[in-house]
């Protein structure tokens, strides 16, 4: 008996629309609904009989749903189809390098307080099996480390932030807590040159928080050094934000790429747009171009990490899970590539940029069926609590059917990316309350047939305005968002799901951003004596600035799209 058990789906890209090419990837896919649906066209002749008049064949189209989980190699032809083809890829430009996985309790020697309690908490953490776990007790006060860490020593001259998992058992405002980083044990030194200490960012009392710390690092071209000869010297950069990067003032810098300006430099002022030098400190101007400029000296030999209780918190209780290093640096395999809506249609017959695909239904025969000129008219996100793996619905519409035979398969074995990799921002904000997001794409193609003897469409095109809808179920918090809903503010939406290893310190991931999105529905309704929730549904919007509604970064090891 035939069964779906052994079934799969091959595809490749056509470079005109409807000539067939053999299938060279495999999607691993949950089901698939593509249809031939047949107009029936009826004789209005009068024959003197009581049934149905003869009828005939008319227009033959070719439609369906593939349901698929999002595999990090796979989704990029599913991506290509309904957007476009992306620009050339490029080596991904950032390495994620685990400094310390925090599975050991932390070190409270070399003068921290010993008003703290440091041990591991194997039943609260974030990755791996456990998370560092600090008991501050009432004794310890304002300005004291609470606990530090020894590493392998480390080379951070070229890292732009450090991310690291933290929760406190009361709230901190932004700088209540610092993280440390040190060239010396114990996380001793001298500031600004082989000691720094950054602000953490704020925490909502008992709730995770990835922070990311920004150390004072910024690569640009738009980088210029003016010697001010009588008055201060100062390094400027058109589109850049040196407060933004984490520059203060205080900070040796250590300044590398260019032809004149390279060395190590103390800030003493730092503004969005330029960091100031004492007189006489450069060597002299030199115009905008190519320069590295990391806040950090002689940080080529971290060996010790650890946490400062800025403000007296009392007693209180702070776990820290996973210290990973942001690293600039180009992949040797890993790509980015980019997917952008298109604004021009493929070419003339076909809106966007076709497949063929090859369905292979039946494992009792050799033969498989095959939809030439197949684009991605529909494409549907949807990931939650409730439905644990990221899965995709590609809406098919295909030119022809046929019949061929089938071949050997050889499917993705990446694991697909699930909710809990996934981080939501809103307007940059981290957003905790979150539980299922969709995002729908409909590109309005429809097919057009023409009388050029074939029963065939002669076209697929665009028959309405390309619309990105979205919904979530989240928690009703406060009246933030509500607020900006009733008053039509449109803001920034992000998601990232991030997976397996593709190489050391790189990662498959999928990157969504919406710069515009706004609400349409936000229904806060009271269903029984529980939990407020809210359904809320919006759009993307097309950002003039940004030049696209929706933008997808997937990140993996294939070379092309």
């Amino acid at each position: 008996m035939p069964t779906g058990i052994r079934s799969h789906i091959g595809l490749k890209k056509e470079t005109t629309w409807g000539n067939a090419v053999t299938a060279d990837k495999f999607l691993p896919f949950t089901k698939e609904s593509i249809t031939p649906d047949i107009e029936e066209v009826l004789s209005e002749s009068q024959r003197a009989v009581v049934d149905e008049p003869l009828s005939y064949q008319g227009e033959k189209k070719f439609s369906g749903d593939i349901v698929m989980e999002v595999h990090p190699a796979n989704i990029g032809h599913i991506l290509r189809s309904a957007l476009g083809a992306p620009a050339g890829a490029v080596a991904a430009g950032t390495a994620i390098v685990e400094l310390e996985d925090c599975e050991d309790a932390w070190d409270q020697a070399e003068g921290v307080n010993s008003g703290v309690i440091a041990s591991i908490d194997s039943g609260d953490y974030k990755k791996g099996s456990a998370s560092v776990k600090l008991v501050v007790t009432a004794g310890v006060a304002a300005g004291e480390i609470l606990a530090t860490e020894l590493v392998t020593s480390t080379d951070m001259k070229a890292d732009t932030d450090l991310k690291v998992w933290i929760k406190c058992s009361k709230d901190c405002d932004a700088g209540h807590l610092a993280f440390m980083i040190s060239e010396v044990a114990g996380c001793g030194g001298v500031e600004h040159s082989t000691f720094k200490h950054i602000p953490v960012p704020a925490l909502v009392a008992g709730v995770w928080k990835e922070c990311t710390i920004k150390l004072g690092y910024i690569s640009r071209s738009d980088i210029a050094f003016v010697d001010g000869g009588a008055g201060v010297d100062t390094i400027t950069t058109v589109d850049g934000d040196f407060v933004v990067a984490g520059f203060v003032s205080g900070d040796i810098i250590h300044v590398t790429g260019t032809d004149t300006s390279n060395g190590d430099y103390t800030l003493t002022g730092v503004a969005a747009k330029t960091l100031t030098m004492a007189t006489a400190t450069l060597p002299g101007n030199e115009a905008a171009g190519a320069a590295v400029i990391s806040a950090m000296d002689t940080f080529n030999a971290i060996i010790s990490i650890g946490i400062k209780m800025v403000t007296d918190k009392a007693e209180c209780t702070i776990h820290i899970d996973d210290v990973r290093r942001i690293v600039t640096s180009d992949a040797s395999n890993t790509k980015d590539h980019v997917f952008t809506p298109v604004q021009a249609d493929f070419h003339a017959l076909c809106t966007l940029p076709p497949y063929t695909l090859e369905v292979y239904r039946d494992q009792s025969n050799d033969k498989a069926w095959q939809y030439k000129g197949a684009v991605v008219n529909t494409l549907s996100l949807s990931f939650g609590t409730g439905e644990k793996i990221l899965k995709a619905t590609a809406g098919i519409l295909a030119k022809e059917e046929a019949e061929i035979d089938k071949e050997s398969v050889s499917l993705e074995t990446t694991n697909p990316f699930t909710w809990n990799q996934a981080q939501v921002k809103i307007a940059t904000n981290d957003h905790d309350y979150l539980e299922d997001f969709t995002l729908d794409l409909d590109n309005k193609i429809v097919p057009k047939f023409s009388l050029n003897e074939s029963s065939y469409a002669r076209m697929f095109y665009r028959d309405g305005y390309r619309t990105f809808n979205f919904s979530f179920t989240t928690d009703f918090v406060d009246k933030t968002e509500y607020d900006k809903f009733m008053l039509g503010t449109q803001q920034a939406f992000q998601i990232v799901f991030t997976g397996a290893s593709c190489e050391d310190g790189y990662y498959y991931k999928l990157q969504i951003d919406i710069p515009a999105m706004r609400y349409i529905a936000y229904p806060i309704n009271v269903d029984g004596p529980g939990r407020l929730s809210v359904k809320v549904i919006g759009k993307a919007k097309y950002s003039s600035s940004d030049g696209y509604a929706v933008k997808i970064t997937l990140t993996n090891l294939e070379t092309s799209y």
